[in-house]
């Protein structure tokens, strides 16, 4: 009897507690009504803020469903901010495969009106690609759009509003057209250089610069407003952006008004990447697919060839802000959404812990994907220093803007952990806007994970990390970082006192595209050192031009390359080491506050090494350790300890001309190697697909 009775309560309990977590189940649909809605999947909220106030203020646990459909955001997106917490996690999910959150709107293509004033016509080109076709986008309820303005670098500043075309890419109306550019040539004033104000000139003219040109386009450029010139205007590793003064016909000149770091350069031999376009201007709408948007009186221009198909539509993104704005977050879920059309970062996150992002699709975004920065961790105990933290996992990050995913997060002068990760990710064309500095995986703090993502098809780093003991392994890269000089796949620097970070199992292939500029696989900058990499395999990967290789040290020591294979590279590992007079002036004029880090009580115990790092007059080394090549050269520059042999890595079957070093390939010829066998064994690229 007393058993019936247990299980009896058990059972009471057991409905008691269904009863409540499905009373804290929110629904949203596009067709709910947000006055009127329960939140129950017959009465589902209209947005997907009033299901969360409506979470929220329950103070519980709660899970909100979408159902698909599209849900728009031209001015606010959802912000949250206390909830959920410790005591109440909350979970975003779609129900089916389509619930789109959309940070603009959207117009149908059958709203196109061709145009055919002929002041305007006059001033495109009379041999343009198809049909000039406009759209007033006041009428669909615009006041104002998101300006084209300077690129901004870093930051959470939106960038421009822009157009997205479901029947195929839009380019925003350039010159040259494609991915052509403009090479500097002669320039008469480099400028002022605000990152070396003291090699500036005694009374030189805070200009941006001024570059003759030999391009007779530049001529119909002299009336316009509002455009730019983007490109590389001088270290070949940052791109910039600058606004236009004047354009002189008289002596073929162009007038800088924006000032850059380093000016503009007046190398007699320059870099061939130094080069420049001309993006926003009316009068280069000539091209299939590309577009312009009159800011000021909103307009919308592009020109089509062909008319658009029925259902065609585009979004144009005018929310400046996240589309998930998150502040004091703990235990949130989002799972299975699509991002797009957002001037700024989809998920933005401060002080946030336990925030896991997955299976959903990042795309058509102004800036990143998700950029979380951690909550403090320095009071947390060993048991919730060891969880995992935020995570992004299982998603598709492609056409952003600039970047993918950022995590931040640990306490580094404590050399406490993160544990935020970022794993079995696709990472592809996430530099649209800012080409340089935008890494589709970027961790910084100590203790973050980039595993077994994807990336390829970026113009510039790959991943960044800055900080300790982060760990980057069993990662595919492919055709990544190969239109910039000085730069690398995989890139971090000036930070010596950092230690602890490990680059294990990676597959890289093919980043020579310009073998004329500075290229790496592994890049660890200015004085950086104590980096494992281990068991990677390098493939027609990094340039011989100056000091470069696949691996590439700038001036750091206590670098461990170990058993990683190379194949078809132009070089190996190289170093380029500094004098121990540089590298003394570097701890007392570039970086000093290093020091306290490198030689604190917390560091030393763990890293003993560091002790004394600044005195120039340690030894600085490198080791290379148990490494295979295949028709590539061993190191041949810096200070090397080669141990437990260099080995010739040997075919099964001889080896032609590949034309593409894909894993199948390097199985094909190389898979007997137990070397080979073990990396490729870690299943470089993602492993865990996403949930449908």
């Amino acid at each position: 009897m007393m058993i019936k009775k247990q299980l009896s309560l058990l059972a009471c309990l057991s409905a008691f507690s269904c009863a409540a977590f499905g009373a804290n189940i929110f629904y949203v649909s596009p067709k709910g009504v947000d006055a009127s809605a329960t939140g129950a999947k017959d009465n589902p909220f209209g947005t997907l803020k009033a299901a969360y106030e409506a979470a929220k203020k329950s103070g519980e646990s709660a899970e909100i469903i979408l159902a698909d459909g599209e849900y728009f955001h031209p001015d606010t997106g959802v912000e949250m901010d206390g909830y959920p917490n410790a005591s109440a996690s909350l979970k975003i999910r779609a129900e089916g495969k389509n619930a789109t959150l959309i940070g603009g709107i959207r117009i149908g293509a059958e709203n196109l009106v061709e145009v055919t004033n002929k002041a305007l016509l006059k001033r495109i080109s009379a041999d343009a690609e198809g049909k000039l076709y406009g759209i007033d986008l006041k009428k669909f309820g615009v006041k104002k759009v998101v300006p084209v303005t300077k690129i901004p670098l870093h930051g959470d500043a939106p960038m421009a509003t822009e157009a997205f075309y479901s029947g195929g890419e839009l380019t925003l109306a350039r010159y040259p057209n494609g991915n052509a550019s403009i090479k500097i040539g002669e320039v008469p004033d480099g400028g002022w250089k605000t990152a070396e104000p003291e090699k500036n000139k005694p009374g030189q003219a805070k200009i941006g610069g001024i570059m003759r040109y030999s391009d007779m386009r530049h001529e119909r450029w002299a009336g316009a407003k509002g455009y730019l010139l983007v490109g590389i205007f001088n270290p070949g590793w940052l791109y910039g952006s600058v606004e236009v003064d004047k354009i002189d016909p008289a002596d073929k000149t162009v007038h800088i008004k924006t000032l850059l770091p380093w000016g503009i350069t007046t190398a007699k031999k320059k870099l061939d990447v130094n080069a420049y376009h001309a993006v926003n201007l009316f009068e280069e709408i000539d091209a299939d697919g590309e577009y312009f948007i009159d800011r000021e009186n909103l307009l919308f221009y592009v020109m089509l060839k062909c008319p658009p198909a029925a259902g065609a539509y585009f979004d144009f993104s005018l929310l400046d802000k996240p589309l998930f704005d998150l502040k004091n977050i703990d235990g949130l879920s989002v799972s299975g959404l699509k991002f797009t059309a957002c001037c700024s970062t989809a998920i933005r996150g401060k002080k946030c812990d336990r925030v896991v992002v997955e299976d959903c699709e990042f795309f058509n975004l102004g800036r990143n994907a998700v950029a979380i920065d951690a909550a403090p961790v320095d009071n947390r105990s060993k048991e919730e220093l060891a969880r995992t933290n935020n995570v992004v996992r299982r998603c598709r990050v492609f056409d952003t803007g600039d970047g993918g995913v950022r995590l931040h997060g640990g306490n580094f002068s404590k050399l406490l952990p993160s544990h935020n990760r970022i794993e079995n990710c696709e990472f592809f064309n996430n530099c649209r806007w800012n080409k340089s500095y935008a890494a589709q995986a970027n961790v910084t703090g100590v203790g973050g994970f980039i595993s077994h993502c994807y990336f390829h098809d970026q113009t510039h780093q790959s991943v960044g990390y800055g900080g300790s003991e982060h760990t980057i392994e069993f990662n595919r890269f492919e055709r990544c970082c190969r239109d910039f000089h000085d730069m690398g796949i995989i890139y971090s620097g000036r930070s010596p006192q950092s230690a602890g970070n490990v680059i294990r199992g990676n597959f890289f292939t093919e980043s020579e595209e310009k073998t004329h500029s500075m290229m790496c696989g592994v890049y660890v900058d200015d004085g950086s050192g104590d980096v494992l990499i281990e068991k990677n395999i390098f493939c027609r990967t990094g340039t011989k031009v100056g000091p470069f290789a696949a691996i590439y040290i700038h001036a750091g020591k206590r670098n461990v390359s170990k058993e990683n294979v190379f194949i078809d590279c132009q070089a190996s590992a190289r170093q380029l080491p500094w004098s121990d007079e540089r590298w003394n002036d570097y701890w007392k004029n570039k970086n000093p506050h290093a020091v306290k880090y490198a030689n604190s009580e917390i560091f030393l115990a763990k890293y003993p090494h560091l002790k004394n790092i600044q005195d120039g007059s340690l030894p600085r080394f490198n080791d290379m350790v148990s490494c295979w090549y295949f028709r590539t050269p061993l190191p041949d520059r810096g200070y090397w300890n080669l141990t437990g042999g260099q080995y010739e890595l040997k075919p099964r079957v001889p080896v032609g001309d590949v034309e593409y070093w894909s894993m199948q390939e390097v199985d094909k010829y190389f898979g007997n190697n137990w070397i080979v066998r073990t990396i490729l064994n870690f299943k470089p690229g993602i492993t865990d697909v996403a949930k449908k």
